[in-house]
């Protein structure tokens, strides 16, 4: 009985820690934040990324929100980069729920997590 118990607990393992990670809405195995900073980044006409989350909301698919620091412009021009972002994320990291926050100004001068509320003393 014991080794029928452990046999059950040994193969059951994969699914119980891949249903915690998907619970605590951890970063999926395999993806690396910095990578997925850099190759939007590295489109024209995104200045930064920031405040950037990937996790999992199913076994099936990934989702990621992100802020993204453009130049002022018309939200029409907006559309163009959101596209292409989406195109990098799901061909490039198989991301394929982006939630996309454009914003013009800047905040935390780069870094992937900022705070706009002010510590006070």
């Amino acid at each position: 009985m014991t080794t029928n118990l452990s046999s059950w607990v040994y193969s059951g393992w994969g699914l119980l820690k891949d249903s915690y990670l998907i619970l605590m809405d951890a970063t999926p195995p395999g993806i690396n934040l910095t990578d997925i900073q850099r190759a939007l980044e590295n489109i024209e006409g995104i200045k930064e990324i920031h405040d950037l989350h990937v996790w999992n909301p199913s076994a099936e698919s990934i989702a990621l929100a992100t802020h993204i620091t453009v130049p002022d412009q018309m939200l029409s021009k907006v559309d163009i980069l959101a596209n292409q972002a989406r195109e990098i994320l799901l061909k490039r990291f198989k991301i394929d729920h982006p939630i996309l926050q454009f914003e013009s100004n800047s905040c935390g001068n780069g870094k992937l997590l900022c705070c706009v509320v002010k510590k006070t003393e």
